[in-house]
Order: C-alpha cells, then structure tokens, then sequence
C-alpha cells in the first residue's frame, strides 16, 4: 500500500495488494498496550486470528511496499494464529 494509515477501534481492509492474503480485520483489545486481534483470510480461503498483535505492528505491514511479505516477517513468526474451520 505504502500509505500512512491509522489504525480505530476495528478495521477492516479488502482487495489488498498481495499475492497471498484476501482481506485483514483489526480489533483493538487493549487500547492502553495498543494490542488487538488480527483476522487475517488468505487468497487461497483459510482464515486465521491472531491475538495480541501490536497495533504498530498492523500499521507497518499495511503501509509496507509487500503486504504478504511483511506479515511473514513481522507477524506470522511471533504471534501464533488461530485456525478458523
């Protein structure tokens, strides 16, 4: 995307600019620690939360030149997401 965006209470974003993920719902959980959940859907249906994510942390991959590659290198490694059936 490469824009500054800022981040409410819940978002959601659709049609985002990569090659592996659908769509990314952000809900702040903790306002004072800036943490929330994050729902990500992927291109290929799965559907994944992951809880407790930094606030910051959504805004740098959103903003990110590569949207997919960010959350595999900020995200996926260090908050261990929920698979939706």
């Amino acid at each position: 995307m490469g824009k500054a965006i800022e981040l409410n209470k819940w978002q959601r974003w659709d049609d985002l600019d990569s090659s592996n993920i659908s769509s990314m719902a952000f809900l702040l959980t903790n306002a004072q620690e800036d943490i929330g959940l994050l729902n990500v859907t992927f291109k290929n249906g799965k559907k994944y939360s992951y809880p407790q994510v930094p606030k910051k942390l959504v805004t740098e991959v959103l903003e990110s030149e590569s949207v997919g590659k960010a959350f595999n290198k900020l995200i996926k490694p260090f908050y261990p997401g929920n698979k939706h059936e």
